[in-house]
């Protein structure tokens, strides 16, 4: 009787393992499955996500690539009719006292007429940038060539100044033609890098719409809105 007893419970012991066990291996049958499930909308919406991201991007770097290619082809007009005024006003005054002064604001505006019309002819080049990286890299590129013009504008301005000290007439006019145009053109680049350095900033804060990180196997995501 005893070793009925003692089969008896050794077999519902068993029994109690066994369906212990298959509702374990149930279990993680179910538990993987479910992260399989989750994987794959994950990636799913990870997909749409870069899309999205993509497409927002994409846009955003056109507008602020037309927007800077607008300051940039302003800029150069100014400086072409700035340059197109002192040629007009020059030929005027070919046997006037003063015809010294403007025969270097000639010359000196025969030059700033030719960049001006070559900066208005490259300036096409911006609305073709296709990325962040790109356009950035060209907005910077053009607050090095306006800091640079800037240090040399100080540089004609002092030259001017000290050219106007002289006797000799010829002298003393083109310094004061050197400081005249050395003025303007300090002044034009100083706007032009303020102008290009602030558009730069505004596509580097509103350039991302949507987007999303991975850090190890942890999908982080963010989103931005730009007015």
């Amino acid at each position: 009787m005893f070793s009925n007893i003692v089969f008896e419970t050794r077999f519902i012991l068993k029994v109690n393992l066994r369906d212990k066990f298959c509702n374990v291996k149930y279990c993680m049958m179910k538990t993987k499955s479910f992260s399989k499930l989750i994987t794959k909308y994950t990636t799913i919406f990870i997909l749409i996500l870069t899309t999205t991201s993509s497409y927002a991007q994409n846009e955003d770097v056109q507008y602020h690539a037309i927007k800077t290619h607008q300051k940039v082809h302003t800029g150069m007009t100014v400086l072409s009719t700035w340059a197109v005024s002192n040629l007009a006003i020059g030929t005027t005054q070919i046997n006037s006292s003063d015809w010294y002064y403007h025969r270097t604001n000639m010359m000196w505006n025969t030059v700033n007429l030719g960049l001006g019309l070559l900066g208005l002819y490259q300036s096409r080049d911006l609305k073709k940038v296709g990325s962040v990286k790109e356009l950035i890299k060209r907005q910077k590129k053009l607050e090095t060539a306006f800091i640079v013009n800037s240090i040399l504008d100080i540089g004609y301005i002092t030259t001017g100044a000290i050219l106007t000290n002289n006797i000799d007439q010829e002298i003393k006019q083109t310094g004061s033609s050197l400081m005249l145009q050395g003025g303007f053109l300090l002044v034009f680049d100083a706007i032009m890098y303020a102008t290009i350095r602030k558009e730069r900033l505004r596509t580097s804060e509103k350039i991302t719409q949507l987007g999303f990180s991975l850090t190890g196997s942890t999908p982080t995501f963010h989103i931005g809105f730009s007015f």
